[in-house]
């Protein structure tokens, strides 16, 4: 039996080994300013990786009110640790304080999400508030082209067995655009500064 020294020890050398990224969280958001009215769901996946960090995973959308929603998101994610495979879980909440017809140009929404990351004996948790503008641009009558940036700060702690937590915060930035390729159906696109790692994701949702 391995003593539990050796295996936190083992534990901290594999994220030191490991790239910067290690620490941080890995699933895109693909988020705009637009909430899901109550009642209706988006349905979709997507990949993101970057920095030597790689993810799949699924998401759900539900409308609560008129102006908010909710996100959860889960899937595997690679780079977390060294040469390993671990899983990922995160939730937002998204609520629109501003809309297009108030502002003339943009919908600004506050987005707060929630990530839990978990691979090999190190766990990381992910907080990221921000504050999200996005405008859409009409291709038909059924589809848009919608472009958002995001704004905000990413806060990560992280622990490893036997091992007191710590603790990284930085900026946090994104650029989104979603793409109806018919009606109901959105390719995603998202590229996303996040504790000075940048990644990329691409997606696809199903509107219910």
């Amino acid at each position: 039996m391995t003593p539990p020294i050796l295996t936190s020890c083992a534990a901290l050398m594999t994220v030191l080994l490991a790239p910067a990224s290690a620490l941080a969280v890995t699933l895109a958001s693909f988020d705009d300013a637009v909430p899901q009215a109550p009642g209706k769901m988006q349905v979709g996946g997507g990949a993101a990786g970057g920095d030597d960090l790689f993810s799949g995973f699924g998401l759900l959308r539900i409308g609560v009110l008129d102006d908010l929603d909710t996100t959860v998101r889960a899937g595997v994610a690679g780079g977390l640790v060294k040469d390993g495979i671990g899983f990922e879980v995160g939730g937002a909440a998204r609520f629109r304080f501003l809309r297009l017809s108030d502002t003339g140009v943009v919908d600004v929404a506050a987005v707060g999400g929630v990530s839990l990351a978990k691979a090999e004996g190190v766990l990381a948790v992910g907080i990221d508030p921000q504050l999200v503008a996005s405008h859409p641009f009409r291709i038909d009558s059924d589809r848009d082209v919608v472009v958002s940036a995001g704004l905000g700060v990413a806060l990560t702690t992280y622990a490893i067995d036997g091992q007191d937590a710590d603790v990284d915060s930085g900026f946090l930035g994104a650029a989104t655009v979603g793409v109806d390729i018919i009606k109901d159906l959105r390719l995603h696109l998202e590229g996303r500064l996040n504790d000075e790692i940048t990644r990329f994701g691409v997606g696809l949702t199903w509107q219910l």
